[in-house]
Parts: structure tokens; C-alpha cells; sequence
């Protein structure tokens, strides 16, 4: 399958950021690029892969273009790479065994090893290119790939009777072809035709002055011999014998790569190059011993370039000297991401992830933020502060003290001010208590503020499993007596329009609903399934998510669905109805629960009041009951970088709804915004003027909350009306026979919030 695709131009300044002229219904991907796991140099400039994406650097100008999924890529983690001089193609190889070669602006994909049934380990160790073939080394054969032909030309499988085995290199040397396999070092004549007979394959053994039966994991040719790494050590091959020289350093390598007459021996901190006579000429050792290296190639000049899987590309400059410089495209550090927040426009992801139970996975990536076009990081590699800090897991936004807390499920709590660290709270300074049998670990798995700027935090696995920080500074714990187990465990809070606070119990089908009373205690009722007891889907066996919509509702996402409780404000009070009720979607004859089928791990409203969802299987868009679907995306209809869904945020400003996935994090651009009480004095409409090639829609923002809108001509004749979802008006650039308007200036006229029909802005449409 071929694909045409544009390098996409890096605007790194926040003035020219693409998400202020995302055009509606047109996505963007948010790729960590920094996690450089190769480069090479192509014809026209340097290729850099990371995990996530590619992107290429200009040596003359230093500019930098991007691709990604959105740009054509089949897949996201990227696993290995290759370069072909011969057909100037770069050949990716995905964690999936998925396949992509980029050639002439053309992205062809490989998908033969991905769709083929495979008894045994079905993984890519490397790709190794030798005269415009790549072969491609599996956990279980190699199998061979014509570039020029685009065709499987064979595959080697090369265990004991033609059994699958591990290879992880190929090499030509001398008209003799070897394979670094999981049984050792194999060889056979370059020049056979029959080389998918293994019994054409000599293995080398201690005649050869070689361990035998060891793995041999890595290899390389240089100089006229051959590199490679056994039973953990650096040994080279003459033609006749194999042996270890005691110049090579036997530090541990996890890449053998040459260059010409060069052996370069990378491993996780450095890397160090020998000549033909494996003599030094080169070592680098990385800042701090920061195992950062992943790959090392010298440019035609010369020049020395590092793959770091931290900076992106970096220019080495000098033995064991700083790096002369770094490049890697704007964006977050990670593509892992468990929350998301927007405040002002910003967005502010929480990296961090947590295992079952919500146990820990010492994942150290930190925070990231995305404003104006720019992302900026903070964790540990440019944060001290943060050294000790892991599984940022929630995000929450002080606006009266311009303040953030992040909450980690290690060391407590970050309180932040002006991007600059201000306090940690854990047990010396707040009430907040270590997790049962887990010795100095602090786990906080939600936090909301309330109307009275009180933050109060799921304290995860303490014996007191609420805690609040008063707008005084003072703190309280709470513990909630017939509401848990022995497993206290707490996760996500949401805080309603009456103060009253949501908190869901993980691993469980329940909820904790309680709110402060005016003696000081907590009135609370624990919801579950069944009538009378909360009514939460008799099939869920977890909740995932409670959020309030515009209307003062609160919706539920559980692993069997969706439920409302339609008057919450009742719900702690005695006798009242406590039950939620199923949304009812009519299809055709038959009566449905929405997404009863589905695990709903998040759910967020926008300005029109609609419904967006997150599932393990993709993210949905039903109108504001719930009751009709209008947007339904996956991997497969869209840019979403993988199904499973942890987050959502939507700016209310634009439109634009981040997604966080496994993947790492896309955004849209919807047809909602938040409405206002009266038309803006700056109405914003995009694109204005609508030029003659634009064939999206035309958005206009900053109006009454779903005001009715008419567009007319000059001559306030009207061509087109409809009604604001939320603060934004749509129109398609069509009149009521669905025809494209002619050229001219056209009116938009709103009403206000007494019904009074204004004109708010004028429209230049070109064709």
C-alpha cells in the first residue's frame, strides 16, 4: 500500500503554531520526537527515528520537518530503522512487525510479516541492508525484502531442520554471508542461491576460536572484518579466527555500527570509536552518565552525529565534551499520558501511569504543558526538584491563587506557582497518609478544588482516604466508616455545582458521594448497583469516570456503560430517589444502552453540552442527551494514535479536544465552544477572508450561548441559517440549495441574550 505524504515544516515559534488555524474536523498529532533511536544521512539531509516518528534536519539551515501517523506513518512505535544508499529508503520496522519504506515522498507499507501466522517469537530485532535488500531479523527467521521491486524475496529460517530461530544481524564480508543468531554465529557463500536451506549454513565453533551455542546478539563489518557481540563480549573475525582484543572496551554494548574504516561500539552511555587498527579516536561519554545513547553514524564531512534517546539528533563535538548542539522537534517529552487539564488555553498533561491495583510503574517522564504552539517539559532531566518524583497521575488547577497541583503516587503532592516548585506535601506537612503495607509511599489518585477553594485529594490506600487542604493552609483527613474494605482505594474526584463531591472507588462497582456539613462532618452514602442503592449498571464491575454536565447532571462511566443520576442535588438527602438511570438509544425497532458493551474510561462535555467518551476501543461524540451519536473515531477511521482512551480535555476557547491514548496524544478540532451571556465585541470568525481553494467549514465564535445565526448578503438577502452549538455557528460556505456562495462580503447576524438580532461581523468569501 503506497501513500504519498509532505515532510510537515517544524513552527517552533508560538505566533505560527498550526492549532490556531486548525481547520474544523482536522486533527493534529502531539509526537514525542525526542526519543532518538538512530540516525542515518540520506541524499538530502539527516533522518532521525525516534519511537514515536521521524524527522529529518537540514545541515544548511538547520530546519527541521516532521512525519507521523497524521502524515502517512502506519503505525506509532517504531522498534528498529535502516537506510538503503541504493534506493535513498529508509526502512521502519514497528514493535507490531508492521513494515513502512519511505521513498521519493512515498510511504509503501510492509505488512507481510504483521498479517502471517507465526509459531514462535514474532518480533523485529533489526533491519540490515546489503546490495538494496533489506533483511529484516525476526525472533523466529530472517526474512528478505527486494527495495527496488518491492516484493518478499525469500525468508531464512535457520534452526535445526529449518526450525524457527532468533536472528539479530546479517552481514556480507568477503563473499560470505553471517547471521548473529540466538544459537551463535552462522555462515554461508553470499553468492548461493539456496540459502533457505539451513543446511547451507556453517555454524562457527570453537575451531573458529568462538564460545558455541552462545547468543550472538549484535554485529558489524569494518575494515575488512567482522565485529560481533557474544556471550556478552566484543569479538572480531579475520576470515580465519575469532578473537578478543583487550584494546576494546568490554563495557556492555548494545549497538556495533560501522563507518568506513570505523567500529563504533555504542552503549547506553557513550560511545567509542575505533580505527582499522581498533585504535580509540573517539570517545564520548554522555552528561552525568545519563543512559541516553542509542545510535552513532559519521556524516560525509566527517562529522560525528548520536541518536539520544533524551535530546533527539545531537552533533558531538570533541572527546568527552558537551554536545555542540541538539535538534528535535517541539513536543512533549513522552508519549505517555494519564490526564490531561486546560487552563487559560494551556494544557498540562500527567505522564504518569499506574498498574493494577494502582500500584506503581516508576514511570519518570513528569509533566508536560502545551501553550500557544510551544510544549515545554519538566521531570527530572531538567527539574531537580522532581528527582524523586514518579507516576504523575493527576492535575488540578488553583485559579484564585494562580496555583497547580500535580499528584504523584510516590511522594504526595507538588504544589507549583509560576512554573517554579513551591512545597511537597506527604505526611510532615499535611494530612495526607502512606498506602497500607507501602512504606513512604504517598498516593494521590485524584484532587478537585471547590467553590470554596478548598482542595480536597484521593489519598489512595491511606487508612484516611480523603484529605482536604483548606483555603487557610490548614489540612483534615476523612475515613468514611461502612464505605470500604480492608482496600481503601480512591481515584478521580469531581466536585458538582453543589459542592458535593464525586470520588470513584477503583476495582470496585461503586462511588463515594459526601459533602461537608455545617458542624464540620461529612454527610456520605457509597453508591453501587441495584435500585434503591444507586443503580449503577448491574453488569459493571468498576467505575471509571464521574463528570458533571451543563445541565447539572452527572454522568458515570463504568466497564458495562453509561448511567445519569438526573438530580444529583437530592442525592444526600433522605429518602430522595439515589438511583441513576440508563440513556435509551433508539435503533430502529430496537432499544439500546449507550455503550453498554463498552468500558467508558472518560467522559467530558463540551460548549454545546455534548457528551465526548473515551473507551478501550476508541473516543465517541453524542449530543448532549446522549441519545445520538454523531462522531465515532478509531485507528482505523482516523489519526488516533491507539484505541484505548485515558483522557480527554477539550479547550472551550477553540474547540480543540486532546485525546490522551497509550500512543501518545492527538487532538481535533470540534464544532463547539463555550457560549457566553451576551455576543463578544470581537466575534471571531475562521477563516475570514474564506479563499477560493478552502473547502472546510467556516467557524464563528464568541457568540450567546446557542444563539440563532443568520448569514445574509450584502444586500441582506439570506443565504444560510442555523443555531450556535454552544458559542460557535457553523457554515459549509453553501446557500439553502447547497450551492457555494458567489464572491463577495456576507453579514452574520446573532441574536443576543434578549433575543435581539444584531450584526456581529462580516464575512469575505473569494471564488
Amino acid at each position: 500500500m503506497k501513500k504519498l505524504f509532505a515532510f510537515v515544516l517544524m513552527m517552533i515559534t508560538a505566533g505560527h503554531s498550526w492549532s490556531q488555524s486548525l481547520s474544523i474536523g482536522s486533527w493534529q498529532t502531539h509526537m514525542a520526537y525526542a526519543q532518538a533511536i538512530d540516525v542515518f544521512e540520506s541524499k538530502q539531509h539527516l533522518t532521525v527515528v525516534s519511537n514515536f516518528g521521524v524527522f529529518n534536519l537540514d545541515t544548511k539551515d538547520s530546519s527541521l520537518t516532521v512525519l507521523s501517523k497524521l502524515d502517512g506513518l502506519t503505525e506509532v512505535e517504531i522498534s528498529c530503522a535502516a537506510y538503503d544508499p541504493q534506493n535513498d529508503a529508509v526502512i521502519i520496522g514497528y514493535k507490531n512487525t508492521n513494515i513502512d519504506i519511505i521513498k521519493a515522498n512515498t510511504i509503501i507499507n510492509v505488512n507481510d510479516i504483521l498479517k502471517k501466522s507465526i509459531v514462535g517469537l514474532k518480533v523485529i530485532n533489526s533491519i540490515d541492508v546489503i546490495d538494496g535488500i533489506a533483511y529484516i531479523n525476526c525472533g523466529f527467521a530472517t526474512v528478505l525484502y527486494d527495495i527496488a521491486k518491492l516484493e518478499v524475496k525469500d525468508t531464512y529460517y535457520l534452526g535445526n531442520n529449518g526450525s524457527n530461530l532468533a536472528v539479530y544481524n546479517m552481514a556480507v564480508l568477503n563473499g560470505k554471508l553471517y547471521a548473529a543468531t540466538d544459537s551463535g554465529i552462522l555462515e554461508a557463500d553470499y553468492s548461493n542461491t539456496n540459502l533457505a536451506n539451513y543446511q547451507n549454513w556453517r555454524k562457527h565453533s570453537i575451531t573458529d576460536s568462538i564460545p558455541t551455542g552462545k547468543a550472538a546478539t549484535l554485529m558489524a563489518v569494518f575494515a575488512g572484518k567482522l565485529a560481533a557481540y557474544v556471550n556478552n563480549k566484543t569479538l572480531i573475525y579475520d576470515g580465519q579466527v575469532w578473537r578478543m582484543p583487550s584494546v576494546i572496551y568490554q563495557g556492555g554494548a548494545k549497538r556495533l555500527m560501522s563507518d568506513a574504516n570505523h567500529l563504533l561500539i555504542v552503549n547506553e552511555i557513550g560511545v567509542t570509536v575505533y580505527d582499522a587498527n581498533l585504535l580509540a579516536v573517539d570517545i564520548y561519554t554522555s552528561p552525568n552518565y545519563i543512559p541516553s545513547v542509542r545510535a552513532a553514524r559519521y556524516d560525509k564531512k566527517g562529522q560525528l552525529w548520536i541518536a539520544d534517546f533524551y535530546q533527539g539528533l545531537a552533533k558531538y563535538d570533541g572527546v568527552n565534551k558537551p554536545y555542540a548542539a541538539t535538534y528535535v522537534p517541539n513536543g512533549p517529552y513522552n508519549v505517555s499520558a494519564r490526564r490531561l487539564a486546560i487552563k487559560n488555553g494551556k494544557l498540562i498533561v500527567a505522564s504518569g501511569s499506574v498498574g493494577d491495583n494502582y500500584t506503581n510503574k516508576f514511570i519518570r517522564n513528569g509533566i508536560y504543558t502545551y501553550d500557544k504552539g510551544v510544549w515545554r517539559n519538566y521531570n527530572y532531566l531538567n527539574y531537580s526538584v522532581m528527582d524523586s518524583f514518579y507516576d504523575f497521575t493527576s492535575v488540578v488547577f488553583d485559579n484564585k491563587l494562580n496555583k497547580e497541583y500535580y499528584g504523584t503516587l510516590w511522594k504526595g503532592l507538588l504544589e507549583f506557582e509560576n512554573n517554579e516548585f513551591v512545597k511537597n506535601y506527604s505526611f510532615h506537612n499535611s494530612t495526607l497518609g502512606e498506602a497500607l503495607g507501602n512504606d513512604g509511599q504517598y498516593r494521590v489518585s485524584g484532587m478537585a478544588i471547590d467553590s470554596k477553594n478548598q482542595l480536597w485529594v484521593a489519598n489512595h490506600w491511606a487508612e484516611k482516604p480523603i484529605s482536604v487542604k483548606k483555603a487557610n493552609g490548614t489540612w483534615q483527613n476523612f475515613e468514611f466508616p461502612g464505605v470500604f474494605g480492608e482496600l481503601k482505594y480512591v481515584a478521580d474526584i469531581t466536585i458538582d455545582r453543589n459542592d458535593q463531591k464525586w470520588v470513584v472507588i477503583p476495582a470496585s462497582n461503586a462511588i463515594l458521594v459526601f459533602k461537608e456539613g455545617t458542624n464540620g462532618k461529612v454527610v456520605y452514602k457509597k453508591l453501587t448497583a441495584g435500585q434503591g442503592a444507586g443503580n449503577l449498571p448491574k453488569d459493571a464491575t468498576e467505575v471509571f469516570a464521574i463528570t458533571e454536565d451543563l445541565d447539572g447532571r452527572i454522568w458515570v462511566g463504568t466497564n458495562a456503560g453509561v448511567v445519569v443520576f438526573y438530580n444529583p442535588s437530592a442525592i444526600l438527602q433522605f429518602g430522595a430517589d439515589i438511583d441513576a438511570q440508563p440513556v435509551r438509544v433508539i435503533d430502529g425497532e430496537f432499544v439500546q444502552y449507550l455503550l453498554a458493551s463498552e468500558t467508558v474510561t472518560c467522559i467530558k462535555v463540551d460548549g454545546a453540552n455534548r457528551k465526548w467518551m473515551g473507551t478501550k476501543n476508541g473516543a465517541w461524540l453524542f449530543s448532549d442527551d446522549g441519545a445520538q451519536q454523531i462522531h465515532y473515531f478509531n485507528t482505523s477511521n482516523s489519526p488516533l494514535l491507539a484505541n484505548k482512551i485515558n483522557d480527554i480535555a477539550i479547550n472551550a476557547e477553540n474547540g480543540i479536544v486532546y485525546f490522551a491514548t497509550d500512543n501518545g496524544i492527538v487532538s481535533y478540532r470540534s464544532d463547539a465552544t463555550n457560549g457566553y451571556e451576551v455576543n463578544l465585541d470581537q466575534v471571531k470568525v475562521f477563516p475570514n477572508p474564506v479563499k477560493e481553494n478552502y473547502e472546510g467549514i467556516i467557524a464563528i465564535q464568541g457568540l450567546v450561548n446557542n444563539a440563532e445565526v443568520k448569514i445574509t448578503d450584502i444586500n441582506c438577502k439570506l443565504v444560510f441559517r442555523t443555531f450556535a452549538n454552544g458559542g460557535q455557528a457553523n457554515w459549509d460556505g453553501k446557500n439553502f440549495a447547497a450551492e457555494k456562495v458567489s464572491t463577495g462580503v456576507y453579514l452574520v447576524l446573532a441574536t443576543d441574550y434578549l433575543g435581539v438580532e444584531t450584526m456581529v461581523k462580516k464575512i469575505l468569501v473569494i471564488h
